[in-house]
């Protein structure tokens, strides 16, 4: 990824402190550890070390500081979404704000899709889902027509 402005990588990273706090909960030790980590590997910010210091970012905010950066909004809708799953549950509050934020920047994606599945207590179609994109990225192409057992069984 190339390198990203601080105006920018605070606008995602106070987004995802904010799907963080939804549901009016307070931050927890992975929430934090994930912002930081997003900071100083992801988005090169080693200099951030109090995510109280960042912006609450909206949706609208982060249009704005995005929108001259369409692979950048894709990137950062990513990040929010690994905020829905940090404490090791699928959080529907917070996956709730990160669709708010998706929409706003208008990015859709199959993850996303597979999230809200997931949410909605269809876990057997986002895993069939994920297998299939798996499968996928294995051969290089799609996989439609082929027995995904009979492509992978020696």
């Amino acid at each position: 990824m190339r390198q990203v402005g601080h105006r920018e990588s605070d606008a995602i990273l106070g987004a995802m402190r904010q799907v963080a706090l939804a549901g009016g909960r307070p931050l927890s030790y992975a929430d934090t550890a994930s912002i930081l980590a997003a900071a100083h590997y992801l988005l090169r910010r080693p200099d951030l070390t109090d995510i109280d210091s960042l912006p609450a970012v909206d949706p609208a905010d982060l249009v704005s500081a995005l929108k001259a950066d369409r692979d950048l909004a894709r990137e950062g809708v990513k990040y929010l979404a690994i905020m829905a799953l940090v404490d090791g549950v699928l959080d529907k509050q917070k996956l709730t704000r990160v669709l708010e934020y998706a929409r706003a920047l208008d990015v859709e994606a199959g993850y996303l899709t597979e999230l809200v599945e997931a949410a909605s207590g269809h876990m057997a179609w986002a895993i069939a889902d994920m297998t299939r994109k798996n499968f996928d990225s294995v051969i290089s192409r799609s996989s439609d027509g082929i027995d995904p057992v009979a492509g992978i069984t020696p």
